[in-house]
């Protein structure tokens, strides 16, 4: 534990402060200031983290920092990832006191520290432990969408049971993505890796990289070593981590397998009836293995048991003095003035100059302070308070030897560090504590207003029962959100979030539509229309059912009073096009259908049908086989062409406006005449850096207001007109995705301001007019398996955002 300086806050929120983490003057910096402190009740101690003094008026830099600690905070709660610190308390928000968070105390040092004291680079076997440790947590980071962005040797704290990974989110809440990171204060360039140097948004195999040049800042003692200088057993996989693409380096969970095998201590096999924590259950605690007694030199077990006996000696300090006090003020005794109080005596919380601060946490200190506390009880005063004066100095005495023994027991317990920390964790940690005086400040005073580069605070959240939903939300007259899951359809207040209704009497095949004044349509087996305020089912067409002459399949297109949707066929072979009159509930028409055609846009004059996949479903090519679409004359069914349109191949995604279809493919995004045989006519191309060897596929384009908005795999979001493909604007947010993941969706608000863009690891807002970036935001979606694709509507003041079984308000601006 490090002594104060000047400058340093005296309180943080209801803690008072004890020492510093981190040492004032750091090799490696730290982007963030942390603090060693404990309550006013003496019985919970912490570490505060709080923004650099270099950001004292950077307001933007603050929220950003409380945005980061709230993620980090709810994705600890979610899943209990292995060796990460578990943020319990964050504070503040745009106010005029910086924000903070805090984490239970454990006794660990920082790894600069670590290495300073070894008076060394770590031992070979202790490396590895340390960074299959680190490994395991990215991995499961990772797997659960998620982007650690703040590993550093600053940011990784040793304990005697193994290493604690902190800092989740320094790097963005240093600057915002699109912003050069170079230089900013508590940043080093050589633990960055390059793209995230550039500005580029922080992605999985960025923290990799990370994590390399924090083993090889173990192992040297250097940042930017030759690889001769990395012990033998390390070199082949801590220099892949430090690949310059992003594309070379190797999975987080690769990492695992590499240092865990490679070590001395045999694999732990998860047991097969253990519990599964996360989706990153096939490699959870195989870090553990290399994690036995040992692990850590004898010297650093050392200085842990120290420090710990310090903050010990630091809190038994502070918690005599204002103990007397809140025993004297209970009594109703008052305390001394300044001209009959003994110089030793301390009523209140001491306020401390530059020499004192260095003074404060030494043994002298202590005893002075106990002494001059039972000399401030004892102290002639008015009459008839004697008595009372004895009782307080003998619960005062039974206190301060409980405190003592507590701290003579944790001093003699290094071989509990050794161990694991148990013995002086026990010694500090909280029971669990009901809201924080910090959380019921931070709730009276909360504030609508955002700054730039945060992500917004969600209006409110609602957790659906049963399966995750595949189909977006449909929000009726901005009053209702309307959820479709597999097995019901559930309406919620758009102000609330509260469930008014839920309905189970239709198995849902795609998202709810309005028809009518008061209607919804749910598209399913059987088709089925529900009263939009109650939930209750209007009616329902059962020849479209399950058992029906005609099986509802996928619904194509809809316009006022009609729809149009592909079913099965009554001879059970040839499927048909339907139009159907909703406000007479009778059938138009129908038409054939050959079977791959599913997918179908309306234009001025016609339907047309395209082959394709079902939506929800994950884009996939088909042997190269060319789209086609079937255009139908949209009053009566009659075919007018069958069209091949060539560069584009049957699954990709499709919109259509006017007599333009737009098609997402593989290397361009596309437009094609509906008629005269598909000609094509433009193309656009993503601008591809010489390096990347892959060309990213396209979305799923939505077109507003003659605009085609579309992403690609790697995150950069295009607005190109509709009519001639001449680009507006083109945007990248992102890297590469490992295993190429299917791209984002996009959806525009109605007013055409703001496009949103849905992925399967966050959500983006974008301005329309020029791409630039609003907020972003995270969650853990709650899959147990591979992380499902967020699904969204919009009004033009909220964004109703389905993630797995959970659904979220955002406010878009």
């Amino acid at each position: 534990m490090e002594r104060l300086r000047l400058d340093d806050p005296e309180r943080v929120g209801p803690y008072r402060i004890i020492g510093r983490l981190d040492p004032e003057y750091a090799h490696t910096p730290v982007p963030t200031r942390r603090y060693i402190a404990r309550d006013v009740s003496g019985n919970r101690t912490v570490v505060v983290t709080l923004p650099r003094n270099e950001a004292a008026d950077d307001r933007e830099h603050w929220v950003r920092f409380a945005a980061e600690a709230e993620n980090a905070r709810r994705i600890r709660q979610a899943y209990p990832f292995p060796w990460i610190w578990a943020i319990d308390e964050v504070a503040g928000e745009a106010g005029a006191e910086p924000p903070w968070y805090a984490a239970p105390y454990l006794p660990a040092l920082p790894l600069p520290t670590a290495l300073e004291l070894y008076g060394a680079p770590l031992p070979e076997e202790t490396v590895r432990a340390l960074g299959a440790a680190l490994a395991e947590t990215l991995a499961a980071l990772h797997a659960e969408g998620q982007t650690h962005a703040g590993v550093a040797p600053g940011a990784v704290l040793v304990a005697g049971d193994g290493p604690r990974l902190t800092g989740f989110g320094d790097v963005r809440a240093a600057a915002v993505d699109g912003t050069p990171r170079r230089g900013l204060p508590g940043l080093a360039a050589d633990f960055l890796p390059p793209e995230q140097l550039t500005g580029g948004r922080p992605r999985p195999l960025g923290d990799v990289y990370a994590l390399g040049a924090v083993l090889t800042y173990a192992a040297t003692g250097r940042t930017v070593p030759e690889a001769g200088l990395l012990p033998a057993g390390l070199r082949s996989i801590v220099t892949a981590c430090l690949a310059a693409d992003p594309a070379d380096r190797p999975q987080a969970r690769d990492v695992v397998t590499s240092l865990v095998r490679g070590g001395r201590q045999p694999v732990a096999v998860p047991s097969v009836a253990a519990p599964v924590p996360t989706s990153f259950d096939a490699t959870a605690d195989r870090a553990a293995s290399l994690l036995g007694p040992g692990w850590l030199p004898g010297r650093l077990i050392a200085a842990i048991a120290e420090q710990s006996a310090e903050v010990l000696a630091a809190e038994t300090d502070v918690t005599e003095n204002e103990a007397a006090t809140a025993a004297v003020a209970r009594a109703g005794v008052h305390p001394a003035t300044e001209t009959d109080r003994p110089a030793t005596a301390l009523t209140g919380p001491p306020v401390l100059t530059s020499p004192d601060r260095q003074a404060a946490h030494s043994p002298h200190t202590v005893r002075t302070g106990a002494a001059g506390a039972q000399e401030a009880l004892t102290t002639p005063g008015d009459a008839g308070v004697s008595a009372t004066r004895s009782s307080l100095h003998a619960a005062f005495t039974s206190l301060n030897s409980s405190r003592r023994a507590l701290l003579l027991g944790a001093a003699a317990g290094a071989a509990g560090v050794a161990i694991g920390g148990g013995a002086v964790w026990g010694a500090t940690a909280p029971d669990p504590d009901p809201p924080t005086e910090a959380e019921r400040l931070a709730a009276a005073h909360r504030t609508r207003h955002r700054l730039k580069g945060a992500p917004p605070q969600p209006r409110w959240r609602h957790d659906l029962t049963g399966p995750a939903s595949y189909f977006p939300p449909y929000i009726w007259r901005q009053r209702v959100a309307v959820v479709s899951g597999r097995t019901t359809v559930a309406g919620l207040d758009m102000r609330t979030g509260k469930q008014l209704w839920n309905q189970d009497a239709v198995r849902p095949t795609g998202t709810a539509v309005a028809v009518g004044e008061d209607l919804l349509l749910v598209p399913g087996l059987p088709l089925t229309v529900l009263d939009a305020r109650t939930g209750k089912v209007a009616w329902q067409a059962k020849r479209y059912g399950k058992g029906g002459k005609s099986p509802f399949e996928q619904l194509l297109a809809m316009e006022q009073n009609t729809v149009w949707f592909a079913a099965g066929g009554e001879d059970g072979t040839q499927r048909v096009t339907v139009a159907y009159d909703i406000r007479r509930r009778e059938e138009i028409w129908r038409s054939p259908l050959p079977p791959d055609f599913i997918d179908g846009r309306l234009t001025d004059d016609a339907l047309v049908v395209t082959s394709g996949t079902s939506p929800g479903k994950a884009m996939k090519k088909t042997g190269g086989e060319a789209l086609r679409s079937i255009v139908l004359n949209r009053r009566n069914g009659v075919e007018h062409d069958t069209v091949t349109y060539d560069g584009a191949e049957k699954g990709q995604p499709v919109a259509a406006q006017g007599s333009t279809l737009i098609v997402g493919a593989d290397d361009a995004l596309r437009g094609y005449e509906l008629g005269h045989g598909g000609a094509a006519k433009w193309s656009v191309r993503r601008p591809v850096a010489t390096r990347r060897r892959v060309i990213p596929p396209f979305g799923p384009p939505t077109v507003h207001d003659g605009t085609v908005y579309a992403a690609d795999a790697w995150y950069m979001v295009h607005a190109v007109a509709a009519a001639t493909g001449d680009i507006r604007w083109q945007r990248e947010h992102g890297f590469r995705m490992p295993g190429m993941l299917p791209p984002p969706n996009v959806v525009v608000s109605p007013s055409g301001r703001t496009i949103v863009m849905a992925g399967i690891y966050e959500i983006d807002a974008f301005d329309t007019s020029d791409g630039a970036l609003r907020w972003r935001f995270a969650d853990l979606n709650g899959s147990a398996g591979a992380p499902l694709r967020r699904r969204v509507a919009l009004t033009d003041e909220m964004a109703v955002v389905l993630s797995g079984r959970t659904v979220y308000a955002l406010p878009t601006d």
